[in-house]
């Protein structure tokens, strides 16, 4: 990646979550290894989510508006300790 080449500190660099593709067998287990790698930040993201809609849906009640479908992530809590023992 481009962006670790300007990184101060050589050890450290940055991750992109990998993507499975359908056609590509091998592309499912590198998806399940990196985010394996990425657990901790896929799970503050997921709760950052989590925790917008919560506030977003409170303000669309309190004005009697409609109420946005979440994502599936969303509506299931993000991923638990049994989600991730699938994938390990």
């Amino acid at each position: 990646m481009e962006e670790n080449k300007q990184l101060l500190d050589p050890d450290f660099l940055i991750k992109d979550v990998v993507r499975a593709v359908k056609t590509w067998w091998n592309s499912f287990l590198d998806a399940f290894e990196r985010a394996i790698q990425l657990r901790n930040p896929i799970n503050t993201f997921i709760q950052y989510h989590i925790d917008k809609h919560k506030k977003e849906v409170a303000s669309l009640r309190a004005k009697g508006k409609k109420l946005p479908v979440p994502d599936l992530y969303i509506r299931v809590g993000g991923m638990d300790s049994h989600d991730w023992d699938v994938i390990t």
